[in-house]
């Protein structure tokens, strides 16, 4: 079988350390520090168990997984919308995917207690650059009691531009189905379903003039990383791109799928072509570094 990988050599060294590990599969490159836990094929765990063929993406971060992102040690595990696939200022775009956070995950074995699990990023513009958009998982004390006990509550919260949106129907290890129709631009719109209800509708800033959107899902934590012998565990299935809610719509199934070994990933892309790549080889990369 053609190998649907590449491995980008730079010519600049400050720019390959950035992509140095960086395996582009399909419309997708990964960001990780290449453990045999970091990124998984799943079988078992997947939004639409009835599929005997579809698969999961399972990502887990653990204490002292970095990767260097030109800049700095990171700690994260993610995949990563390839260059050619951002979304510039102008564009109005669908996305739909399922997402779901594993029950022993608590954003309290983070430091920080705060992890990106989902973003839309505009790239290296500077050290400093902040995802657009953004699935922030976090928590905060809840006390109860004569003698003020508390426990600590998970949180998920969706982070606009600087705003934030409580996801209120959030429960690890339960999948939840995000639609996003988003304008980019100064004057920019996101509407967001959830399970099929709306629960945002933001006008404003999404993007600024040179900035291109890609769309990154994984978990990243900008400070620090995952207290020792702790780890996060996040799954994804379903993803899109398209140019309505029916294209993206999670709930259809058979979108990230195994046939006969093959991880398949169909991707709507600008043109509303649906685009089937292998991810088997990129899998199979991650391990052969591990021997």
């Amino acid at each position: 079988m053609r190998k649907l990988f590449v491995i980008v050599i730079c010519a600049s060294l400050f720019s390959c350390a950035a992509i140095s590990n960086a395996v582009k599969f399909g419309h997708f490159k990964h960001e990780s520090a290449n453990k045999p836990w970091s990124i998984k094929v799943d079988n078992n765990v997947k939004r639409h168990s009835d599929d005997e063929k579809s698969a999961s993406l399972r990502f887990e971060l653990r204490n002292g997984d970095y990767w260097w992102d030109g800049f700095k040690n990171s700690s994260r595990v993610e995949i990563s919308e390839s260059t050619s696939f951002r979304a510039a200022v102008g564009q109005e775009n669908w996305y739909g995917f399922s997402m779901m956070i594993d029950k022993d995950s608590s954003s309290i074995n983070i430091i920080r207690n705060r992890a990106y699990v989902t973003q839309w990023h505009p790239g290296k513009i500077s050290a400093y650059s902040s995802p657009m958009i953004a699935h922030v998982f976090t928590g905060h004390w809840e006390y109860y009691g004569e003698n003020f006990n508390r426990k600590w509550i998970d949180d998920l919260r969706i982070r606009i531009y600087g705003s934030y949106y409580p996801v209120k129907d959030f429960k690890k290890s339960v999948w939840l189905d995000f639609v996003y129709n988003i304008k980019w631009g100064e004057d920019g719109f996101v509407n967001i379903w959830l399970n099929g209800k709306k629960i945002v509708a933001y006008k404003g800033v999404t993007a600024q003039k040179r900035e291109k959107a890609a769309f990154k899902y994984g978990i990243y934590c900008p400070v620090g990383g995952v207290t020792e012998g702790k780890r996060i565990i996040t799954y994804l299935d379903e993803y899109r791109r398209g140019k309505s809610y029916e294209d993206v719509d999670p709930s259809k199934g058979k979108n990230i799928r195994i046939d006969n070994g093959d991880v398949m990933i169909k991707h709507v892309n600008a043109k509303g072509n649906k685009t089937p790549q292998s991810v088997k080889d990129f899998i199979e990369s991650i391990k052969k570094k591990e021997k």
